[in-house]
């Protein structure tokens, strides 16, 4: 399994994690004392069955309306609807539709339409922690932890610092930094497109896509025909080019079912 940290610079509470035989435990220690502490434990396999997706994230969250309760959310069918290019970024302290700032290479910032910002803007709900599903159904091994430290800005003040860790099977975890969850998720899980570059027209050529971490393979195409929407690890695909002509382009592109394009391909007519 792996674990990444993602930062975020003020959080209601502090927490420890840990994964025991695929079973999660959090404890939360909220700042203000006059919340009652939330102790829970999820079954990371359920969980993956009830909610997990193909390029799957999953949250766990926390929101003002269920104070004493963390709550699951599948992100992956929200996001879908309302993703916009990589390159648009807004800050996170709760400037949605505010502010966009177009670096999103910078630590500490979101892209828009990031399961945090949804979630926020759509239900007032915070994740805490993500559980990335490489495929539907898929084994605890296989999925990706992602949980919320918190950015050590000398300007937060002391009232509002909080602690987060995570421990599996009783390790505790210094996971690397990941600056972005919905970057990440743009470049997660490629799938190759092997073929030729250039076709003559009015010819028919083969396309294998290799995708390793499982998953159906969502595709459509720019010009021309593709002989199947839909394909599995290893699969041929027929490109049809009748009908085009030289000079044209045609641009194979292969995701999933929530998550399309994540890879793509450019071929030319000639």
């Amino acid at each position: 399994m792996e674990i990444y940290q993602i930062n975020r610079k003020i959080m209601p509470f502090s927490s420890f994690l840990q994964i025991e035989k695929n079973v999660l435990k959090i404890d939360a220690a909220w700042k203000s004392s006059d919340k009652k502490p939330i102790s829970q434990s999820h079954d990371l396999a359920e969980i993956i069955d009830q909610y997990s997706e193909d390029h799957g994230c999953i949250a766990l969250c926390y929101t003002p309306r269920s104070k004493n309760e963390l709550i699951w959310h599948e992100t992956t069918r929200f996001t879908y609807g309302e993703r916009i290019s990589s390159d648009r970024s807004y800050t996170s302290m709760m400037q949605i539709g505010l502010s966009i700032n177009d670096t999103p290479q910078k630590l500490g910032r979101h892209n828009a339409a990031s399961p945090a910002a949804l979630l926020k803007q759509r239900l007032d709900a915070t994740p805490i922690l993500y559980l990335l599903t490489p495929a539907r159904g898929c084994a605890v091994d296989d999925a990706i932890i992602v949980f919320h430290g918190v950015d050590p800005d000398p300007g937060i003040p002391e009232e509002f610092r909080t602690t987060h860790s995570l421990t599996l099977d009783g390790n505790l975890q210094a996971p690397p930094m990941m600056p972005s969850l919905k970057m990440f998720l743009e470049k997660w899980l490629p799938i190759t497109i092997n073929g030729p570059d250039a076709i003559r027209a009015d010819q028919t050529e083969k396309y294998l896509l290799t995708n390793t971490h499982g998953g159906q393979i969502y595709l459509e195409v720019t010009s021309g025909i593709l002989n199947r929407s839909r394909a599995k690890n290893k699969q041929q695909v027929l490109l049809d080019t009748r009908g085009l002509e030289a000079g044209e382009e045609v641009l194979i592109k292969a995701g999933y079912k929530f998550w399309p394009g994540i890879s793509q391909k450019k071929i030319v007519i000639v």
